[in-house]
């Protein structure tokens, strides 16, 4: 068994809504957390479907494999490097350059992942 999953989503927008999706929001989803005033949880909605899904069963139980292959499984939502608004994409690696979102998104990824209650756990 692995220890952690998290799965990257990169280029997220938060307004899926408009093009006739939910919205959900920039930010780190696992079992039971999501990103603050976010209501829906994606990570639920993906790998624990509800009696309402109508996804075959060969997918629900090649989801349900790769849960039962880690300790722990997350999935985050990272905002888009600069394309997002007409925000023109640097042409410099400096974070204080970037689209301020993905920084947020990127800074937050990092805390959450090298924080020490995360690599105190296994």
């Amino acid at each position: 068994m692995f220890q952690a999953l998290v799965l990257l989503l990169r280029d997220w927008t938060d307004d899926q809504e408009d093009a006739g999706y939910e919205s959900f929001k920039c930010g780190y989803y696992d079992e039971y957390t999501t990103p603050a005033g976010q209501e829906k949880n994606l990570m639920q909605m993906t790998f624990f479907p509800h009696q309402d899904n109508t996804e075959t069963r060969l997918t629900f139980e090649f989801r349900k494999t790769i849960l039962n292959s880690f300790k722990t499984t997350a999935m985050y939502l990272m905002a888009h490097p600069g394309l997002i608004n007409n925000f023109p994409m640097p042409n410099e690696p400096h974070s204080k350059n970037w689209y301020p979102k993905f920084r947020e998104c990127v800074e937050d990824f990092i805390d959450r992942t090298l924080a020490h209650s995360e690599l105190s756990r296994y």
